[in-house]
């Protein structure tokens, strides 16, 4: 896949995250990870997991939500606090909050409680392309 589709995709995923279509967010992130052969696909399938957990939350599905965020931010880990772009450690840090009420919710057997979902922070400026990228398939 030709590396402009690559960063396509990626930018998509991200917008889609951000105005809350966790769904669609996941099919699209997914398709860059299928095809990505860098040593971001564990970063990539980080981020599938957070919308995967969000789109479970919606769906009141808490025990399934909490369980993608946890291997989500375990994924995202080892990336540096800002990475392809992302505040990625404000990001992290949001998910856990959000795992964290999951975990309370769950334990006190209660609803989680009602706040904005967090957003992804991206500044295209900051965001390289990784080079093994570059020599990826023209898809």
């Amino acid at each position: 896949m030709h590396e402009q589709r690559l960063q396509e995709l990626y930018v998509k995923g991200l917008q889609l995250f951000n105005s809350e279509q966790f769904y669609e967010c996941h099919d699209t992130l997914e398709e860059l990870w299928l095809e990505d052969s860098t040593s971001d696909r564990l970063f990539y399938q980080g981020l599938i997991q957070v919308a995967v957990g969000f789109y479970h939350l919606t769906g009141a599905k808490l025990g399934a939500a909490r369980t993608m965020m946890k291997m989500a931010l375990e994924k995202l880990a080892p990336y540096p606090a800002r990475h392809r772009g992302i505040q990625l450690a404000q990001f992290r840090e949001q998910v856990a909050e959000w795992k964290r009420m999951l975990d309370d919710a769950i334990a006190l057997k209660c609803e989680v409680a009602k706040r904005p979902f967090p957003k992804i922070q991206y500044d295209p400026a900051k965001d390289s392309w990784p080079q093994e990228a570059q020599g990826a398939g023209s898809g």
